[in-house]
């Protein structure tokens, strides 16, 4: 799913962990993991805003 998700030039996915509870907002359950090569992540390295 990442590597797909890279392919497309997306920020990166959201996942949570299987035996967690659904709950909305930021939490432990919730992990992001950014693809470094996506637009976004590449105009902050390069100084963006």
């Amino acid at each position: 799913m990442f590597a797909a998700a890279c392919k497309l030039g997306l920020e990166g996915i959201v996942s949570k962990k299987l035996d967690a509870p659904y709950r909305s907002g930021p939490s432990k359950t919730w992990i992001k993991v950014k693809n470094p090569k996506a637009p976004a992540a590449i105009g902050v390295i390069e100084g963006g805003f």
